[in-house]
């Protein structure tokens, strides 16, 4: 749910392992989205680094690699709601150092399917 996923659950099945919690965070959604990143400088944040906003944690990086085709770090993170927008600036807390990134909405590598209809 919170992936934005649900699409993968069939909730008209009778019953299934985790259906009730799984409606019950339909009713309560939470209000963070996981989304992806691309860094705008050097810096490949580690996982479980610190998704800031004026100083404070609001979020987490849930993983992140070098990218050997575009040289950049990438990754995603859990972000609150407001920020999950195409193109909206973050900042990453990497080893003390904060440094930016844009939250990418799409698929990072080969958005269009290109290399994988080669």
């Amino acid at each position: 749910i919170e992936s934005d996923m649900e699409w993968v659950v069939k909730f008209d099945k009778s019953d299934f392992i985790g259906k009730a919690g799984l409606l019950a965070r339909k009713k309560h959604p939470s209000r963070n989205r996981l989304v992806g990143f691309v860094m705008r400088n050097e810096t490949v944040p580690h996982d479980g680094d610190a998704i800031v906003m004026e100083a404070l944690p609001v979020g987490k990086v849930t993983s992140s690699r070098l990218s050997p085709t575009t040289d950049k770090g990438f990754g995603l993170c859990w972000v609150p709601e407001d920020l999950a927008v195409q193109g909206n600036t973050i900042f990453i807390n990497t080893d003390g150092v904060i440094s930016p990134a844009a939250v990418e909405m799409n698929p990072i590598y080969d958005p269009k399917g290109n290399r994988l209809k080669e």
